[in-house]
């Protein structure tokens, strides 16, 4: 599997959505440490992969910190109720 394998299958690394938010990739890491995003995989050199649904999540998860100046925890909150 080469460098572009992952996203040309619609995956995405941490490193890869940070980009698209405007953030730094450890951002992602923490989103991903308190259960806000899931990888869907890893690479075989263990890095984890997301696909579109993550990327949108975190899309929203930025906005919220950004916009409505949520904390994480009440972020956290909030999806899991949207989800119910």
């Amino acid at each position: 599997m080469g460098a572009s394998a992952p996203a040309s299958m619609g995956l995405l690394r941490a490193t890869q959505i940070a980009q698209e938010i405007g953030t730094l990739p450890s951002t992602v890491k923490h989103y991903r440490n308190l259960g806000l995003l899931s990888p869907v995989g890893a690479t075989p050199g263990g890095y984890h992969l997301f696909d579109v649904h993550a990327l949108d999540r975190a899309r929203e998860i930025w906005r919220l910190q950004r916009e409505e100046r949520l904390t994480l925890e009440e972020i956290a909150s909030r999806l899991s109720a949207d989800q119910r």
